[in-house]
């Protein structure tokens, strides 16, 4: 099945989901939901073999009667090959041979002391080869005897590596149940985070966009109409000067009491008096229009002020927290206290774990049950080092109660301290250790639900 630079080969069992676009390649278990492509090339053929090559980002299928299905998800050499005894029968770009990789197995023994080892990327060895040399030793020990402890590991608020097993790097990670959630999340993450840089940068150029018509708007409501006071002036002069104004003539120059000179157009037609008055109709009508003017320009500079000052933001990146922000807590049940803190609860070991080791910061604080399973709630403390009051403790401790297994006891007691001292067990998601801890004794109920 292919969607765009998506392909997904159906086994019988489950399938596998490859996605080629020139960034963020990647494999991984998927669902058969796409438009058939090659069908006449591949329908009705049963796979002999499924292998990876050399540990490579090279994925080939074998059918029973010859043909190869190469995916090669390899950056901007990712390509999907179809070859019939060896003959190119399909490609989706242009064939080139790979260069051959180097390194040792990542199951043999020396594994631990190579600086290059097959299917570990240059970023992944830099961090492995800092680890301290026992470190290193379990790393790999851990990964030929099967103990996968997948984490993804984040820099600059992105996924930045991808490791089969954990080990401390100094840096924020998530841990997952299996490598292939890893993945998958590693990469959407990417495309989520692209995708709203997108957005923004769409959002900016609107913002550009308005900013630069409503100055131009401005000027042009500064440049139309005429001056009131100078028409004004004109009629006042028409008047001075009856006796030199005959009927008929179409302008005279005019001088006043300041010594000034104005070219004054006339209606032949009219009187000296009628001319005047249509001057101090035109003066009224433009000082109108100066009034109503000067509150559209108030108007159209306060909204530009916003508009500059939304501009700012964004490029300080205050939309962009908040956006990411917004993702983020719509995967989360989320009350709120009586004295408007917001409490975030997890609603399964996978949301626990995102909840407390992604989502949370290190001031914020963490609530569960005592000795019984629950969820993890996190208080978020909208500023570091203020602690909120006892009673939105008390209530945020009563909200993790409710979301326990203690739920219809009368009394349970809740442990809480700030996330940085909560750490998790290797291999046991969901389960924390906890330091530092408080204990408050609560009824479990609900507060009022954030809408």
């Amino acid at each position: 099945l292919c969607e765009g630079w998506n392909f997904t080969l159906v086994l019988a069992r489950t399938s596998l989901f490859f996605n080629l676009p020139p960034k963020y390649t990647h494999i991984k278990k998927g669902k058969g939901n796409g438009q058939g492509c090659f069908t006449t090339l591949l329908r009705g053929r049963k796979i002999k073999k499924l292998e990876q090559v050399d540990m490579d980002r090279v994925v080939v299928v074998e059918t029973g009667d010859g043909k190869k299905i190469e995916f090669i998800p390899a950056g901007k050499g990712a390509n999907l090959i179809i070859r019939d005894g060896g003959e190119v029968v399909f490609s989706l770009r242009e064939v080139r041979e790979l260069p051959p990789v180097e390194g040792v197995s990542p199951f043999s023994p020396e594994a631990p002391f190579s600086s290059s080892v097959l299917g570990f990327g240059r970023r992944s060895m830099k961090h492995l080869l800092s680890l301290p040399p026992e470190e290193r030793e379990g790393f790999f020990r851990d990964l030929r005897e099967g103990k996968l402890s997948p984490c993804v590991y984040i820099k600059d608020e992105k996924p930045y590596l991808i490791l089969p097993v954990e080990v401390e790097l100094g840096m924020e990670k998530r841990r997952f149940s299996s490598l292939n959630d890893a993945v998958s999340w590693a990469f959407e993450e990417l495309e989520r985070r692209e995708e709203r840089e997108r957005k923004i940068k769409e959002a900016l150029k609107k913002i550009e966009r308005r900013i630069e018509n409503l100055r131009y708007s401005l000027l042009q409501v500064e440049r139309e109409g005429e001056n009131p006071e100078v028409l004004q002036r004109k009629g006042e002069l028409i008047l001075m000067n009856q006796h030199r104004i005959k009927k008929g003539m179409e302008k005279i120059v005019l001088e006043d009491w300041e010594g000034r000179q104005y070219e004054i157009e006339l209606a032949p037609s009219l009187s000296p008096v009628d001319n005047a008055q249509n001057y101090f109709k035109r003066a009224k009508k433009e000082r109108k229009k100066r009034e109503r003017k000067e509150e559209l320009r108030k108007r159209m500079e306060e909204e530009l002020k916003k508009l500059e000052e939304e501009k700012e933001r964004i490029l300080k990146g205050e939309v962009r927290e908040r956006v990411r922000e917004e993702e983020r807590v719509e995967k989360f049940k989320c009350y709120i206290t009586s004295g408007g803190y917001r409490v975030y609860v997890g609603r399964n070991a996978q949301e626990n774990e995102e909840l407390t080791f992604g989502f949370a910061r290190p001031w914020d604080l963490f609530f569960h049950v005592r000795e019984a399973p629950g969820s993890h709630t996190i208080m978020r403390i909208p500023e570091k080092g203020k602690m909120p009051p006892m009673k939105d403790i008390e209530e945020a401790a009563a909200i993790a109660a409710y979301h326990s297994k203690m739920r219809t006891s009368s009394v349970v007691p809740v442990s809480y301290t700030e996330r940085r001292y909560v750490h998790g067990i290797k291999g046991k998601k969901g389960l924390v250790r906890i330091e530092r801890e408080k204990v408050v004794f609560v009824r479990p109920f609900k507060t009022s639900k954030n809408p």
